[in-house]
């Protein structure tokens, strides 16, 4: 039994203006979701996180299926994403959604059906 699907990507050589701009990452926050068809239950959380190797910026937002996650690396050029929802949504969807606002040019994402765990007899 499918209880949820959960969606990773990482994704390089992301646009350096938009990768290392807090506002591009709210507004993916604030519209993502409802863009899929999924339901968020509170404003979207973001910091900014300073390194010796820079700036980490992070976002997210609780949805009703479950949670988006967002860290955006401007030094590396490198975003990753998490997205668990109990709820279907479109991986494809997502990732032309991410594409068209941080312009990467490298990209692997995986996608986890989760489920019951089996029984173990014994």
């Amino acid at each position: 039994m499918k209880l949820g699907w959960h969606w990773i990507l990482d994704a390089r050589g992301c646009r350096p203006e938009r990768i290392a701009d807090p506002a591009c990452l709210r507004e993916v926050l604030d519209t993502l979701p409802a863009h899929l068809g999924l339901t968020a239950v509170a404003p979207p959380q973001h910091f900014e996180h300073r390194e010796e190797s820079g700036t980490t910026l992070a976002g997210l937002v609780l949805l009703a299926e479950s949670h988006l996650s967002l860290h955006a690396h401007p030094a590396l050029g490198v975003l990753q994403v998490d997205l668990f929802s109990c709820a279907h949504f479109e991986p494809g969807k997502a990732l032309a959604f991410l594409e068209a606002r941080y312009g990467f040019t490298d990209v692997e994402q995986r996608l986890l059906e989760r489920g019951l765990p089996e029984r173990r007899s014994g």
